[in-house]
């Protein structure tokens, strides 16, 4: 058996390639056509503010729906964490474009750096402005087809269930300490993104999922991560039976718990 130094050093080789990924790095594809994205290079999600382009903020929390057109999509295009329909939602207005702009630096920033805020507390407002003035102007529905649209098509959900495949399929999936190691680095990213998306997008459990007996913004969330990335499986197999003092295996399980049960109720009404 490998002795604990090892497997630690084993998992942060993989942890770096996941989750420390440099975020300017693009597609071959993209190469040749695309500018610089947001930011040449990673900066730190407090200081977005300062590094944000000129009126970002304003077009949010005003609802500025000022024309964008394809030239400018470069940003969008090129960013490491774009996603499948980045580019038509932002193509609709100024807000939108902004919008799209701050849910992929979002993911950047949960990948990149493992504490701080994901995004600045500034963007985090104005996207919930954004969010809540779309609301009211009777475009609920298609504020939850956009986050759940998102969601489906995050690439940060890909890589996580990447690096969770590779921990369980390990030979030593099986020493607790390496793949509980393994899983909070995904929870704790997890936990980090679902906080702010979840106050983003609140709104939406007020106002249209009670109404249509849709998800919930956070179950939704829960989702992604167990379903999608495989942490149910993992919790299931190797920690079901275990009577664990680890807080973030605690938070996880409570979470698996409420998931399965809110999905026993859907099945039984």
């Amino acid at each position: 058996l490998k002795s604990r130094q090892s497997m630690e050093l084993d998992a942060s080789h993989v942890v770096s390639d996941v989750f420390l990924a440099e975020p300017s790095v693009v597609s071959s594809s993209h190469h040749s056509s695309c500018e610089l994205p947001l930011h040449d290079g990673p900066v730190r999600a407090t200081d977005l503010a300062e590094f944000e382009p000129c009126g970002m903020e304003m077009a949010m929390t005003l609802n500025q729906a000022d024309a964008v057109t394809g030239d400018e999509l470069a940003p969008i295009k090129c960013h490491r964490w774009t996603f499948p329909g980045a580019e038509e939602f932002a193509l609709r207005g100024n807000n939108y474009f902004s919008f799209v702009q701050c849910l992929l630096e979002m993911q950047r920033n949960v990948q990149v750096y493992e504490e701080g805020d994901v995004l600045a507390p500034n963007l985090v407002r104005a996207c919930k402005l954004f969010v809540t003035g779309q609301c009211g102007k009777d475009y609920t529905g298609e504020m939850y087809h956009l986050f759940s649209h998102f969601l489906c098509n995050s690439r940060v959900f890909d890589e996580w269930e990447a690096f969770l495949r590779v921990a369980f399929e390990a030979p030593q999936a099986s020493a607790e300490t390496l793949l509980t190691m393994q899983v909070e680095q995904v929870w704790l990213r997890f936990r980090r993104l679902a906080d702010t998306l979840e106050e983003i997008f609140g709104v939406l459990d007020r106002r249209y999922t009670w109404h249509h007996r849709l998800p919930k913004v956070g179950e939704l969330l829960h989702e992604q991560i167990f379903r999608r990335c495989g942490l149910d499986v993992i919790v299931r197999e190797f920690f079901s039976q275990e009577k664990t003092v680890n807080d973030t295996m605690k938070d996880i399980k409570r979470a698996l718990r409420a998931l399965d049960q809110r999905a026993s109720e859907r099945t039984l009404a």
